[in-house]
């Protein structure tokens, strides 16, 4: 798994899988907003995550080694 997946300013796509749109997730689209490292607990290492402004659902985080790293693709990137 690629934890620089993502950079600041990158367009993303999010698709959800089957078992999402069961539940009736859409497709969403964002704009990453912050990149970094965070974690939930004394015994886990730190983990990549990049804070996500999605047009429809608001700020999300995607954490590396979570489902959704996988299903976020970029679209376009800035340079």
């Amino acid at each position: 798994m690629d934890r620089d997946k993502f950079q600041i300013g990158d367009l993303v796509r999010w698709t959800p899988s089957r078992y999402d749109r069961a539940k009736g997730d859409t497709e969403d689209t964002g704009v990453v907003i912050e990149i970094g490292d965070t974690t939930d607990a004394r015994s886990r290492p730190l983990r990549r995550y990049a804070l996500i402004n999605w047009a429809q659902i608001g700020r999300a985080r995607i954490i590396c080694e979570d489902s959704s790293w996988e299903k976020t693709h970029i679209i376009a990137r800035t340079k």
